[in-house]
């Protein structure tokens, strides 16, 4: 767990120098989940799950790593057309996604 922390504090420092984030920018964490899991109502649990570390509502899904990753690009592309830029890496948190550092420690 603490890699991805890491990663993530090296995406936070890179992103001082860049003011227009695209997917490479953030740490992705990628999980393969058991798709032998019994469906749940009309939910199917999908092989592959890929989401910004501290941003866990930023996520794609899919069959294979790659669809997951192009799912959760598609994601950041329709964030980033909703409200005109993605956050800065390094304003990320896993509180409610993006939002001003200073409020990392107001989560509960």
């Amino acid at each position: 767990m603490w890699q991805f922390q890491l990663i993530a504090f090296l995406k936070y420092l890179a992103s001082f120098f860049k003011r227009d984030w695209e997917l490479a920018d953030y740490p992705i964490r990628l999980m393969q989940q058991d798709a032998n899991t019994p469906s749940i109502g009309h939910f199917t649990l999908v092989p592959w799950y890929a989401a910004i570390v501290n941003w866990w509502q930023m996520a794609g899904y899919g069959n294979t790593k790659e669809e997951a990753l192009s799912n959760l690009k598609q994601h950041l592309d329709e964030y980033k057309r909703q409200h005109g830029v993605a956050p800065a890496p390094a304003r990320v948190s896993s509180c409610s996604g993006p939002q001003p550092v200073r409020s990392r420690s107001m989560c509960r």
